[in-house]
């Protein structure tokens, strides 16, 4: 689901799954609240034969090539495992499935100062599903995952170890399908889930204090010191919430009619859900400057400010969607295959303290057409055109629609002082009203057209294309304006300059060849252009209107044409290419396995932190701008090659053992992947670089 909307990230085993596929362009009228795709992961079932398999994955930062800031590896042994096992309850009538996991990503990095730290994630995930087949006519299936996990993360940017966080992840879902046949001709089906996802934030190491130290220099306190000149949080809690939670569950119910009627396939469908956003920051202290250095007063060249925040309260919102869907699938003649749908979409938002901040009702088409030009399936000729809303995730109801003390949106700033070596200079404090209307916004959307062919060269070779073009528009984003007196206030609203526009064509070609081999292989040429990210809802494209930018005297710094171009997800050439050969020897089985990417480098440009001033009132606002047109440079192309090998041989009965590796970056490739776009460097971690070539060991049975 979209950001801050009942999200669900889950770390559980691969052997756990079936497949997961990806829907990106067309998908039909019964998926919605989300502009980019739909993803569908199935976990395995029981059969009537007892299955499992165990695997054991080794690792070791040793096992790494030298990476490109050089750091040391330590010699540390990170066993992974996985097991699951499956098998009937009941012969043909009810079937279980359990897997276990025991995961780690294996990381390490440095900070700007030199630290070395361990990032690795390790998860504990449990995945329980049983099935059962009740009558002839039904089938039911219950599926429960626990997959609690623990990492240190670089959320924020930290700029030293006192800065570094440790987000504990706790994600659980539990879902119950009911398949239910009425006659020969209808499919009931019913669904029920129940998702959460707790993340802490708590800081990874506690600064000491210096009792002997002014309390507004970095010896002296424990509080975050966020560096304008190079985007780098120091001295405390990083991330922009800092300590505290979030609290994400989701509860949600559909049912769907599937008939057949003729040469129709009509499907009708209801959904709804209730999410809610549990949050607590506590901010406390936050120091503003120029190049930090913790041995200076105030600790930074050129002391800016500090803001003291109110102590913060647990804030609570929740949202609910209704969501309705009509399709029919339905032939024309030997040739075409049409599918019309419409679907409605409501969403509701009720702030912390109960009140309705935000209501809207959209209903939108779904249209794609197949034309088969030889009435055979050789040669497929596809359509599709929608719109898709995309649902107002509860982040921006935290920020903009909060009636409360949120952590952060009470606070007094002090400037700093000279002569006092302190920042004790008061400027303003800063409290919503709390009964100031609402700035109610609608929600944004994609409209999107799609054309493409898929030919059945042969029994075992396809070829697929599609041109796809689509455009957002309609984003609604906050700013920090100037009112008529020129005080400084909050600003939410849909710009109508605010857009995102995506030009690709894409290509697959799938072959299976004789003697247990395979070949897939995609290629998308595309252009992703505009001038606002979707990371998050504040965003500071035209903020401060009307102010003048400190140091230039432009009335345009945050509004200017240099800020559409080619945005950090736009990759103009995207590669792929997956073969895999099976060698068979007896009652002995060889699989070779290999992997290349290759992908265009992120555009960049100069986009640093700045100020502007309001004319009359003087009262500044600390914004950002581009110095140079979006997307003026780009880091290098990347290539990545991973290779696999797995050896098994049948033992005692069905038993295979086996053992293998996996080679990954096999050409150690160590391109630059990210920049610091405010001094046009690469920031000094390994985050920042491929990752170098890796060696990983597996073995493990199966029956």
């Amino acid at each position: 689901m979209h950001r801050r909307g009942g999200e669900m990230r889950l770390l559980i085993p691969s052997t756990a799954l079936t497949e997961t596929k990806l829907e990106s362009t067309g998908f039909g009228a019964e998926y919605g609240r989300a502009t980019s795709g739909i993803i569908n992961s199935t976990v395995k079932t029981g059969t009537n034969e007892f299955h499992g398999e165990a695997l054991y994955i080794g690792q070791n930062p040793k096992w790494r090539a030298p990476d490109a800031l050089e750091l040391e590896r330590p010699d540390d042994q990170i066993n992974s495992y996985e097991t699951s096992i499956g098998g009937p309850l009941a012969r043909n009538r009810a079937w279980f499935f359990v897997s276990y996991g025991r995961i780690s990503d294996n990381r390490i990095d440095r900070l700007s100062d030199g630290s070395i730290v361990n990032l690795s994630r390790q998860a504990d995930p449990l995945v329980a599903k049983v099935n059962f087949q009740p009558t002839d006519n039904q089938q039911i299936a219950i599926t429960a995952i626990d997959a609690p996990s623990d990492a240190i993360g670089l959320s924020g940017n930290p700029g030293d170890k006192y800065a570094i966080m440790n987000f504990p992840l706790n994600g659980r879902v539990q879902t119950m399908n009911w398949s239910l046949g009425l006659g020969a001709s209808n499919f009931l089906e019913f669904k029920v889930a129940n998702r959460e996802e707790f993340v802490g934030r708590n800081a990874a190491e506690q600064h000491p204090i210096d009792p002997n130290a002014s309390p507004d220099d970095p010896l002296g306190n424990n509080f975050r010191y966020r560096d304008l000149a190079t985007g780098l949080r120091h001295n405390g809690p990083a991330v922009r919430l800092a300590e505290g939670f979030n609290d994400f569950p989701r509860d949600q119910a559909s049912v769907s009619l599937t008939s057949f009627r003729g040469r129709h396939e009509w499907k009708f469908g209801v959904d709804a859900q209730a999410i809610e956003f549990g949050n607590l920051t506590s901010i406390i202290t936050e120091f503003r400057g120029r190049n930090f250095d913790p041995n200076l007063p105030g600790g930074y060249v050129t002391p800016v400010n500090k803001r003291v925040f109110d102590p913060s309260n647990v804030i609570t919102q929740s949202s609910d969607f209704l969501a309705g869907f009509a399709q029919d699938r339905f032939e024309v003649g030997d040739n075409w295959v049409w599918t019309l749908g419409i679907r409605g979409d409501q969403q509701t938002i009720d702030n912390d303290i109960g009140e309705r901040v935000n209501e809207y009702t959209e209903w939108v088409p779904r249209v794609s057409g197949v034309y088969d030009v030889k009435a055979d399936g050789s040669i497929l000729l596809r359509g599709t055109l929608g719109r898709y809303y995309h649902a107002i995730g509860m982040g921006i109801v935290l920020q903009e629609f909060t009636r409360q003390n949120n952590g952060e949106n009470i606070y007094e700033q002090f400037g700093w002082n000279r002569a006092t070596q302190r920042y004790d200079r008061f400027q303003r404090r800063v409290e919503p009203t709390f009964d100031q209307a609402i700035q109610d916004v609608d929600p944004y959307y994609k409209d999107e057209i799609s054309f493409g062919a898929d030919f059945q060269v042969s029994e075992k070779w396809v070829v697929k294309s599609r041109l796809v073009a689509s455009e957002a528009d309609n984003i609604f984003h906050a700013t920090l304006q100037y009112d008529d007196a020129g005080r400084v206030v909050r600003d939410l609203r849909n710009w109508s300059d605010a857009r995102r526009e995506y030009r690709g064509l894409q290509i697959e070609a799938n072959r299976l060849f004789r003697d247990n081999w395979t070949l897939r292989t995609n290629y998308t040429l595309s252009s992703t252009k505009g001038n606002i990210n979707s990371l998050n809802d504040n965003f500071n494209l035209n903020e401060g209107l009307g102010g003048i930018e400190v140091g230039t005297g432009l009335t345009n710094a945050t509004s200017s044409p240099y800020w559409f171009g080619r945005l950090l997800e736009d990759r103009e050439h995207l590669a792929n290419v997956i073969g895999m050969k099976r060698f068979v020897f007896g009652r002995h089985d060889l699989v070779l396995g290999g992997f290349l990417h290759y992908a265009s480098g992120a555009p960049w440009a100069s986009h640093v932190s700045t100020q502007v001033r309001h004319p009359v009132s003087n009262q500044p606002i600390t914004t950002s701008t581009f110095r140079e047109p979006a997307g003026s440079h780009r880091l290098p192309d990347t290539l990545t090659v991973d290779l696999s090998l797995m050896y098994s041989v049948a033992m005692a009965g069905n038993v295979r053992a086996k053992i293998g590796f996996d080679l990954a970056n096999a050409t150690d490739s160590q391109e630059p992947i990210a920049i610091n776009t405010q001094t046009g460097r690469p920031t000094p971690r390994v985050a920042s670089y491929q990752r170098p070539r890796e060696f990983r060991l597996k073995a493990g049975f199966s029956f």
